[in-house]
């Protein structure tokens, strides 16, 4: 059986000797220091909280029924309910709409649904942007 896995010379690795691991060990150092980040993974999107608690309910009983989820409170959705808290809801359209500008989104396409919808689609378009860490902004303010 061994005769078949013959390994031919010129695939043969002669052993590093200590001098080259030496070596070898200095160079990936070198390399690390150069380029940190090429031997680290910094996520580049936030976590969002409502797929972690999926994730944690799911976990406890999958068969489980009737498990009420806590409320999920974005902070996209703290900032535009704030801005606009009290507004008429013809302002409070006009203020989406400079909203979506502010941010590079066309409102546009909102124009055939009514103030709450337009308000639901900016809450989700800017919630998506946020968590893949886009920088949101809402009347001048960054969203943290």
């Amino acid at each position: 059986m061994n005769a078949n896995l013959i390994i031919p010379d010129f695939l043969k690795r002669e052993p590093m000797t200590p001098a080259e691991k030496k070596l070898a060990k200095m160079r990936q150092q070198e390399r690390a220091a150069k380029h940190p980040g090429s031997f680290l993974k910094i996520p580049d999107v936030r976590i969002n909280p409502r797929r972690v608690q999926d994730a944690t309910v799911s976990r406890r009983d999958p068969t489980a029924r009737g498990i009420k989820k806590d409320a999920v409170t974005y902070p996209t959705t703290v900032a535009l309910k704030t801005v606009v808290a009290g507004l008429l809801p013809d302002a409070k359209r006009a203020l989406f709409y400079a909203i979506a500008k502010e941010n590079g989104i066309d409102p546009t396409r909102w124009d055939h649904l009514n103030g709450g919808q337009v308000a639901m689609n900016l809450g989700n378009t800017l919630r998506g942007r946020y968590y893949k860490n886009e920088r949101i902004v809402i009347n001048g303010k960054e969203v943290e």
